[in-house]
């Protein structure tokens, strides 16, 4: 079937149109751009870039080149301000080429302008295009190779395919998830077009060598690794490092991290919380222009249907795959920034929906002119109306919560507190993803608490990070062995080199280590023996000292609106609040860490782990009720099934007074334990 639908763009006025969309949305997303890092990678990312470094795999090596280059450049504004620049411009050129995508499927400039408009303003994108992070030049990369695809479908001129291939290669070297789109547009030339892919049989070199060309950028990786930079995820300076981290070795390809979930339930939550989330980002009326898009494709442009229902498909696909976990706000945050690529496609076909609904009431219209007596600019006029009210609403429920992270600086002051607990000149080690990013931006970048040697224990596990620390922090006491150590031999090994000389601090009780770990603010310092560890006043003084220093982390952005991803920060500090209390239990400080157990239960009250130290010492204290109450109250708040459940299954085994109240939550976790999905072998 011939799916050339091409013409001009009429006027000046059609040419226009898309460029002014775009300059809107530039507007909007720079002036909105955080001055600050955001959560979850952005920290690192910028502290990679701004380095010269290599980001965690697949490290990203087009965007770090940019990113350095723009924070070195840009004369104003803060780095992560600059990094920004990425975000903002590549999303508002996203919006631009959706236009131009829909308008060549359709040529109607208010189904384009529809179709676009909605895409911008969606809370992920609009999100991610204020901030630092990577799925702005993902959104833009995949719209171009849509875009430039169905160009070459359509004029059969083999320079849009050699331009498809550069692309291709060049995506690669940012986002792996580009892979899906390539594999549809494959399978759709396979089965719809071969005589089309026989054509530049001549033409293989060709196309190969621009595919490397692009796909060359991953080169950054192993040059910038061989001077051991801050940030040297893989040292891929070596083959197999470089091997490593094109391939995420130590993530999975597809998988969302190695603790991602592998039961069928994780996998179906996945695509359950897709569908949620589009239905509550999109609406009733834009799925429905989706689903007469897809039909309406069908009916008239079989090769797009095909192109798009494999796209689609293989999405959907990848989120049952990954396996995000979905049992925190910040799991839910860390899924939705994969929905902006499928969001793209769900625009888009709606924007074809319109353009469906259109052509079928001016059918209509046509068939009906001398009974209706009505122009049919009112029927457009009445349609782009409500588009119009939708995005008005849109805007209205974005804008607040969105323009609270224009100054908001909480990761920073989370990396403030990180420095108040190390003493002068210690050796800080961080392991959670939320706390290492925010210090990541404040160490490097800020240049903040440089007397710091700022460390990974668990790196010591791979062969070149010692030679990176001995280039790096060559007064850290770095011990040889004569022969290999498993990773808690040789740790304990380097603890006790480096200690007394300089403090040892960790966000963990390292289990690895059978010495002695103790709360110092938001982190625990070594000791290898008792006789070494202060007086138990000292310590519970020292504590409750820093933390009078501490933020409230609800005095920025937190406290008006919580974005998925920064309510990471409350289970963080509520967590330390949980240590410190545990200590003032050691140490029957019973008032004490009740009121820590209180304020960890403020900050993040959907986590069952505050709950469960805080039962645990209402029913010592032999307060069975409060703790009854506490229960209900963590039911309120927790996620989890199986936490909800297992608060109650505690409180029956501990408290006998109860247990006839709780009978029907003891029958429910035993029901619980015995479905519980296996693992996918």
């Amino acid at each position: 079937m011939n799916i050339s639908t091409s013409r001009p763009q009429s006027g000046l006025f059609g040419y226009m149109l898309p460029f002014l969309i775009s300059l809107g949305f530039s507007i909007l997303y720079v002036s909105m751009q955080t001055v600050s890092i955001w959560a979850g990678d952005s920290g690192k990312l910028v502290a990679a870039a701004y380095t010269w470094s290599i980001a965690h795999p697949p490290g990203y090596p087009f965007y770090m080149l940019l990113g350095g280059i723009l924070t070195h450049t840009v004369p104003f504004h803060t780095v992560a301000w600059r990094m920004g620049l990425l975000s903002s411009l590549s999303m508002a050129l996203s919006v631009y080429i959706l236009w131009k995508t829909i308008f060549f499927i359709t040529k109607s400039k208010m189904s384009a302008s529809i179709g676009s408009i909605l895409y911008g303003l969606l809370y992920p994108v609009w999100l991610y295009a204020m901030v630092p992070e990577v799925f702005g030049l993902f959104s833009l990369f995949s719209l171009l190779i849509v875009y430039v695809f169905l160009r070459y479908v359509e004029t059969k001129k083999r320079q849009w395919f050699f331009l498809l291939a550069f692309l291709s290669g060049l995506s690669l070297t940012h986002h792996h998830l580009i892979i899906l789109l390539l594999l549809s547009i494959g399978i759709t030339l396979f089965f719809q077009k071969k005589s089309l892919v026989l054509s530049l049989k001549p033409y293989v070199l060709t196309i190969l060598a621009l595919f490397f060309f692009g796909f060359s950028f991953y080169l950054y990786a192993p040059i910038v690794s061989s001077r051991y930079p801050p940030f040297d995820w893989e040292h891929p300076a070596s083959p197999i490092g470089f091997f490593r981290l094109i391939t995420r070795a130590s993530f999975g390809t597809f998988k969302a991290s190695y603790g991602t979930g592998q039961s069928f339930l994780d996998r179906g939550l996945n695509l359950l919380t897709f569908f949620q989330y589009t239905l509550k980002d999109l609406g009733i009326i834009s799925i429905g222009l989706f689903f007469i898009g897809l039909y309406g494709l069908g009916k008239k442009k079989r090769f797009i249907f095909f192109f798009f229902s494999v796209y689609v498909t293989l999405l959907l696909f990848f989120f049952f795959y990954a396996g995000f976990p979905v049992n925190s706000d910040f799991s839910l945050g860390t899924i939705e920034r994969f929905f902006i690529v499928p969001y793209q496609t769900i625009a888009l076909l709606t924007g074809v929906g319109v353009w469906c609904v259109l052509s079928f009431l001016k059918t209509l219209w046509k068939n009906h002119t001398p009974e209706l007596h009505v122009p049919f600019w009112i029927i457009q006029v009445l349609i782009v109306s409500v588009a119009g009210t939708f995005f008005i609403r849109q805007f209205r429920i974005n804008y607040p919560k969105l323009i609270l992270l224009t100054n908001d600086r909480t990761l920073e002051k989370l990396a403030d507190d990180i420095f108040t607990s190390v003493p002068q000149g210690g050796i800080l080690n961080l392991q959670d993803d939320t706390s290492a990013f925010a210090v990541d931006y404040s160490y490097y970048v800020l240049k903040k608490r440089q007397d710091i040697r700022y460390m990974s224990f668990p790196m010591l596990q791979f062969s070149y990070y010692p030679s990176w620390m001995r280039h790096n922090f060559p007064d850290v006491r770095i011990p040889e062995t004569p022969t290999k150590l498993v990773y808690k031999e040789y740790l304990q090994k380097f603890l006790r080199a480096n200690y007394p000389d300089r403090p040892l601090l960790s966000e963990r009780v390292d289990v690895s280590v059978p010495e002695h770990w103790v709360p110092r603010g938001l982190l625990v310092m070594y000791y290898p023996t008792l006789s070494d560890i202060p007086d138990r006043g000292q310590i519970l003084e020292k504590n409750v000292a820093l933390w009078q220093r501490f933020q409230d982390p609800f005095q920025g952005s937190l406290g008006t609106y919580k974005h998925l991803m920064m309510t990471d920060v409350l289970r963080y500090y509520a967590d330390k609040r949980l240590t410190l209390a545990q200590a003032f239990l050691l140490y029957g400080k019973m008032d004490q860490a009740e009121r820590e157990m209180n304020e960890a239960i403020r900050l993040y009250p959907n986590r069952s782990e505050v709950y469960f130290p805080f039962i645990n010492l209402l029913v010592e204290q032999k307060k069975c009720e409060e703790a009854y109450e506490m229960a209900q109250k963590a039911e309120r708040h927790i996620m989890q099934t199986k936490d909800v459940v297992g608060l109650y299954h505690a409180l029956y085994e501990k408290c006998r007074a109860l247990q006839d109240r709780l009978r029907l939550q003891e029958e429910a976790y035993q029901d619980f334990m015995r479905k519980f999905s296996k693992p996918i072998e």
